[in-house]
């Protein structure tokens, strides 16, 4: 269970918190809108 709980922490921080890759995913998506998250680029590529 130690295992999981520390995954569990690294997805928490990551989502929103302090990770270790300085950047939350919520920060990040915060500035996407909804047309630019459904854009896609090309037929073969998948968008957010």
């Amino acid at each position: 269970m130690r295992e999981t709980k520390r995954i569990a922490e690294l997805f928490e921080d990551l989502y929103n918190g302090e990770p270790w890759i300085d950047v939350t995913l919520t920060g990040t998506l915060q500035h996407i809108t909804a047309e630019k998250a459904a854009k896609k680029v090309s037929p073969n590529w998948n968008s957010i």
